[in-house]
């Protein structure tokens, strides 16, 4: 849509920001950003940096990423949270996660409607699950499930278990209507207009190769969906200012868990150190947008009384994982 393109991306979605603000009335704003809004916080900040009174930047997106390096975290951040979310697990369930990923290899499921659940499945819920430590738990029953299901005494144990595991990693029953998936669909097109870089399809498959032997199908699966997020489309849109030196009144704070998934820590680390006199305070947890979502006090009470009083704390903090169970 050549009418619409030009006015996607970043660049204009913090001039919305703006707007609200002098609609207002208000001389500066408070700006928790989350995942990719940590990006709109970023540019805002650099766009407009004196009408910034607080910044929070919670899941920390890289300030110099491109789609290639979107894909290329891939190959690692989902071999970090799984790994750090099986440390709570038992060695009993550790186990069970692996019999139930080596025999998913050689044969699938099917629910009492006939519904597949194939080694995709059950391996792409178990990482988002591990995305959020609120779901810790939710993986190990489905691993659990997973295993009764496909070492059932008898078919109907069997068929059993496969309806309650299609429950537990949301396999759709008959006449429940799809959910759209716009949010992912508008933020591809986002992404593309902020970057100009159009990857190759050798480093597609290089990629998505290199992300399915380190972490697993699901890995190659999410490694595959950044780096063919912008394919075939032409450059369009307003590529965001890209900076490593950004000041503010009041520098912000940048909160990442050590394992997130789904925005790693390097890019949390590399957008602290993009803004002069910040702080940067991670959570020993693979947890996806952090504060609020534990009762971690040593995360939560800093940044509660930074956005109070504009106080940042004396010095980068790391915080220990509350256990979810």
């Amino acid at each position: 849509n050549k009418e619409v393109s030009p006015y996607l991306g970043t660049w204009q979605s913090v001039r919305d920001i703006d707007t609200l603000r002098a609609r207002l009335g208000e001389r500066q704003v408070s700006f928790w950003g989350m995942s990719y809004g940590t990006t709109m916080g970023r540019v805002y900040a650099q766009t407009f940096p004196n009408r910034v009174r607080a910044l929070l930047l919670d899941g920390a997106i890289d300030p110099m990423a491109t789609t290639g390096s979107y894909a290329r975290e891939q190959m690692w951040g989902h071999a970090m949270g799984l790994a750090r979310m099986q440390q709570w697990f038992t060695p009993a369930v550790r186990a069970a996660h692996r019999r139930v990923m080596a025999a998913l290899d050689e044969r699938s499921l099917t629910t009492s409607w006939g519904a597949p659940i194939t080694r995709y499945d059950v391996s792409f819920q178990i990482a988002e699950f591990s995305g959020r430590q609120f779901n810790f738990d939710l993986a190990r029953r489905s691993i659990l499930t997973a295993r009764d299901a496909l070492f059932a005494a008898s078919e109907a144990e069997r068929i059993k278990a496969t309806d309650r595991l299609a429950d537990l990693i949301d396999i759709p029953r008959p006449g429940t209507p799809p959910e759209p998936n716009t949010e992912d669909f508008v933020l591809s097109f986002v992404n593309c207009a902020d970057f100009p870089e159009r990857i190759s399809v050798a480093e597609v498959v290089t990629v998505t190769d290199q992300a399915a032997k380190i972490s697993g199908i699901a890995s190659g699966s999410y490694a595959l969906t950044e780096a063919t997020m912008c394919a075939g489309l032409p450059v369009f849109g307003i590529p965001i200012e890209q900076r490593a030196a950004i000041r503010i009144p009041t520098p912000p704070i940048v909160l990442n868990s050590v394992a997130d998934p789904f925005t790693v820590l390097l890019g949390a680390t590399l957008m602290a150190n993009a803004f002069s006199g910040s702080r940067l305070i991670t959570y020993d947890s693979t947890q996806h947008v952090t504060y609020g979502l534990t009762d971690s006090a040593c995360v939560n009470d800093p940044i509660t009384r930074y956005f109070l009083t504009q106080q940042l704390p004396k010095r980068d903090l790391a915080c220990a994982l509350r256990p979810p169970f």
